[in-house]
């Protein structure tokens, strides 16, 4: 077991002294370490603005309250960046590759199949490691993304695997990944480890027992298990599967999506 020491501010929630110059209409208390690293010199700049402006603390508690941080659990692979198999499977010309969730629901099933695959055309993880580093994110993603950073810490929860996946994670900005592992042996995928059951549905639930209020968006039928544990929405979700749910509203834009997110 390891520790994970975090900041809070800009980092699980928004920068609480921005918020309150917001509300405030104080420019002066939207500074933070970003424009003056000297903690002292910010805290003092600070308190003169608060004293300058007759700003009592229990007006400032008040409004304390009213901060939250919400949750954007988001699918990657036909959310935010094309399907990862499809896209290997059409460089390296093999069709099986390119079926996913859409095509085989349940998981294990689908994952056979393509560790099958590559094994009887003896593609190497290096090969597909190689591949992975020119698949870019959706137009319009990482944008989507940055735009909801001051109501929603994002975090991705996905089907794919980090040894895949964290290559165009790393172009969206980084953000928190939960997904499985694979497992390589003399440079072949020979095997994975799911990260638990029902990754998605468990995830949401880990989440709502923090009491985090969670908004869930994919594509897909595995997206479904989250989305029924909170609020959610498919993005580019295929018709067939916006049929199987009309009770889960849709979007086929990431503009509408973000006005739907921060209305």
């Amino acid at each position: 077991m390891k520790i994970l020491c975090t900041d809070l501010e800009g980092t699980l929630a928004p920068e609480i002294w921005q918020e309150l110059g917001e509300h405030l209409n104080i420019p002066e208390l939207n500074l933070t370490t970003r424009d003056i690293p000297n903690f002292e010199d910010l805290m003092r700049q600070r308190m003169e603005t608060l004293k300058t402006n007759e700003i009592k603390f229990s007006e400032i508690k008040k409004f304390l309250a009213s901060i939250e941080m919400k949750i954007l659990c988001t699918d990657l692979e036909g959310t935010l960046a094309p399907e990862i198999w499809q896209e290997l499977g059409e460089h390296l010309n093999i069709p099986e590759l390119n079926l996913t969730t859409r095509d085989i629901p349940n998981f294990e099933d689908l994952m056979r199949q393509r560790m099958e695959t590559l094994k009887t055309n003896e593609i190497k993880f290096s090969e597909i490691k190689k591949f992975l580093a020119s698949i870019e994110p959706f137009e319009g993603a990482k944008k989507f993304l940055s735009a909801l950073k001051n109501k929603y810490q994002v975090v991705i929860v996905s089907d794919t695997f980090y040894e895949l996946g964290l290559p165009v994670v790393e172009k969206l900005g980084n953000y928190p990944i939960l997904c499985h592992h694979l497992e390589i042996e003399d440079d072949y995928i020979s095997g994975y480890e799911k990260r638990q059951d029902n990754p998605k549905k468990s995830v949401i639930q880990g989440f709502s027992k923090m009491n985090f209020e969670c908004f869930c968006i994919g594509d897909s039928y595995n997206d479904i298990q989250m989305i029924d544990e909170a609020k959610g929405a498919f993005i580019f979700a295929p018709d067939e599967i916006k049929k199987s749910r009309p009770d889960i509203i849709s979007f086929d834009n990431y503009k509408d999506l973000q006005n739907h997110l921060l209305k």
